[in-house]
C-alpha cells in the first residue's frame, strides 16, 4: 500500500484516502509520510483539496452492515 500511495503523490495527488472497512477506519495521507487515522465516529472533511466535502464515516461503514 505504501508503494501505491507514493505513486499517487508522485503523480501529483494532494491527498490520498485509504479506507479499511474491517477496522472501520480511514487513513488520510497529506504526503507519503504524513498520515492521520480517523475512526468510525469521525467526520472526514475535504479541506483545501475538496472544500465543503464532509463524510460521516459511521454512515459509510453502516452501508451493508447487518
Amino acid at each position: 500500500m505504501e508503494e501505491k500511495i507514493a505513486l499517487y503523490f508522485g503523480g501529483g495527488a494532494r491527498a490520498v484516502w485509504v479506507f479499511n472497512p474491517k477496522k472501520r477506519t480511514a487513513a488520510v495521507y497529506t504526503s507519503p509520510s504524513d498520515v492521520r487515522v480517523f475512526g468510525e465516529q469521525d467526520v472526514l472533511e475535504g479541506g483545501e483539496v475538496l472544500p465543503g466535502f464532509r463524510l460521516e464515516l459511521a454512515k459509510l461503514f453502516a452501508v451493508g452492515k447487518k
